[in-house]
């Protein structure tokens, strides 16, 4: 299996193994009599611990397969970072007045808005184009 096929096998896991979480915490107790509880928790006890094992052994597979790249996973996700924290930046030069009594605060700003939309737009070319990097190495690596 290629890594992007590992990674869908690797979400799936955590999505059983989170159901299977929440199984395990609702099964432990069943009124005196009632049997329509299909599994107990010893046995949901045993699955989770042997889909850890899967998983582990999954994640482990797909940070070997991915170490090349790993560079460009961690500076992606960076990237990310820096996006979402420049679109939050702040570019009004006034403050909002919400009573006429307050006198009216002006800012001077180092990014304006012309600047922020380049970076904005620079960023999302740059994680662009390392995801796909990222995808064409996932889909022709085996795991």
């Amino acid at each position: 299996m290629n890594i992007a096929q590992a990674l869908k096998k690797k979400n799936r896991l955590q999505g059983e193994l989170s159901e299977l979480f929440n199984s395990y915490l609702v099964s432990n107790r069943t009124i005196v009599g009632n049997n329509d509880i299909i599994e107990k928790s010893n046995d949901i006890y045993i699955k989770i611990k042997n889909m850890i094992d899967e998983i582990s052994n999954l994640k482990a597979q797909i940070a070997k397969a991915t170490y090349p790249v790993a560079q460009r996973i961690n500076k992606m996700s960076y990237l990310k970072e820096l996006l979402k924290h420049t679109k939050s930046l702040e570019i009004e030069s006034k403050a909002p007045r919400y009573n006429v009594d307050v006198p009216e605060i002006c800012y001077d700003v180092s990014i304006n808005d012309t600047k922020k939309k380049q970076y904005i737009s620079d960023l999302n070319k740059q994680i662009n184009d390392i995801q796909d990097e990222l995808d064409d190495y996932n889909a022709s690596t085996q795991v």
